[in-house]
């Protein structure tokens, strides 16, 4: 018999609710131009064992294999066969929950 699991079952201590799709409430403007930049150039959904290809290396499909099996990695994933799939928009909201993102100042312009 399959369980099934909803996006809340995998939802962590501590999230605080999201107020654009899965970006935490709290995310700076740096955040949210690093997310709308992100899922307007992805497709909606990924594999997990594309994960680093599209996004330039920022997450090896190992890492999330394994951070899943802790129960640490994206609130909605989806196994469609021997894959595990993930939503753009919470696989992006979580990186940025999970890492933060700053916006990098280039030093000739000080």
């Amino acid at each position: 018999m399959n369980k099934s699991t909803t996006s809340d079952d995998h939802r962590r201590k501590g999230d605080k609710p999201a107020s654009d799709g899965y970006l935490p409430a709290n995310a700076t403007a740096t955040e949210r131009e690093f997310a709308a930049l992100l899922i307007s150039s992805l497709p909606p959904v990924i594999a997990r064992k594309e994960i680093s290809h599209f996004l330039g290396g920022l997450l090896t499909c190992k890492t999330l294999a394994n951070l899943d099996g802790a129960g640490l990695g994206p609130e909605v994933a989806y196994q469609v066969g021997r894959s595990v799939v993930y939503r753009t928009d919470a696989l992006v909201g979580w990186i940025i929950r999970r890492s933060g993102v700053t916006r990098l100042v280039n030093i000739r312009n000080l």
